[in-house]
């Protein structure tokens, strides 16, 4: 039995197309990823950008809307698995990558001009993917990642912490998990968790989130600078409760990971201070 290479589906009308990693603009234009005939449908009418099983719809300014479950959205929504997306005439529903490849269409972002889903004319197959152009585990991670970031940035920007937390707690956990088992995750998906974990941890106040990030870098063997130490004093300050136990543990990992090292040295003395800083602030808060 064929296994699915997607976890997103669209489906209409008994028709299931398969999305891999990629963005795709519908509209009415020949030039489009997914082409849609009809009266309300704007030449280029809305964007999904598809990352793993993440979804995210955008509407392209078009004429008539774009409706997610009955409601028109404003710019961008993040789409869950059962949700139903309505482009003019023809509704389209969010499914999990389930169904067997023989029986769905495969579409990649670089498919364009003849595919036109839910029309007169039918589905087109594509032609292959090439294999040069692989889809890895690290690569749908990131693309993920970003791909909520974009929007949690705004969340978190406008104060919204637990909207913000709402959005990115799934995409971080499977990032922390992913190097917990020895799964590769690049640097810069890392980073970005890390920040994302600060940030949270910041703005909602919620302890668990600096622990997170100080994992992910324990785990990176991530060197305390100092802009990081800074970062990290800014949301030791803001928490009443930062564990100073686990910034002990990864001061004594970046320690003893070369011993004489100048640079090794210096960031585990920055990693100490903020545990005494931590363990200081929690001693004057249960002594109120």
């Amino acid at each position: 039995m064929a296994t699915p290479k997607t976890s997103i589906h669209l489906r209409s009308n008994g028709q299931d197309l398969a999305l891999e990693t990629g963005n795709y603009v519908i509209g009415r234009s020949p030039l489009c990823n997914i082409v849609i005939d009809g009266p309300l449908i704007s030449r280029r009418h809305a964007e999904l950008r598809v990352a793993g099983d993440t979804a995210i719809v955008k509407d392209l300014d078009s004429a008539n809307g774009v409706l997610v479950n009955g409601q028109r959205i404003f710019g961008s929504r993040v789409l869950k698995i059962g949700d139903k997306v309505k482009i003019g005439h023809k509704e389209l529903e969010v499914a999990p990558g389930q169904t067997r490849i023989e029986q769905a269409l495969q579409l990649s972002e670089h498919t364009r001009g003849h595919l036109s889903f839910g029309s007169d004319r039918g589905l087109s197959r594509p032609p292959p993917r090439s294999l040069d152009e692989p889809s890895s585990t690290s690569t749908r991670q990131a693309g993920a990642l970003a791909l909520v970031g974009d929007i949690a940035q705004r969340a978190l920007d406008a104060g919204r912490g637990a909207e913000a937390e709402g959005l990115l707690s799934n995409h971080l956990k499977r990032v922390l998990s992913a190097l917990q088992s020895g799964k590769p995750v690049d640097a810069e998906t890392a980073q970005l968790s890390v920040d994302f974990g600060l940030k949270l941890a910041e703005l909602t106040g919620n302890a668990s989130w600096l622990s997170y990030s100080l994992q992910i870098l324990r785990s990176q063997l991530t060197l305390c600078s100092e802009p990081l130490a800074a970062k990290l004093r800014a949301v030791i300050l803001r928490l009443p409760n930062a564990d100073a136990d686990q910034l002990l543990s990864y001061a004594r990992g970046v320690r003893e990971g070369s011993p004489s090292n100048l640079e090794h040295l210096a960031s585990a003395r920055r990693l100490e201070e903020l545990a005494e800083l931590a363990r200081q602030r929690a001693t004057r808060i249960s002594q109120r």
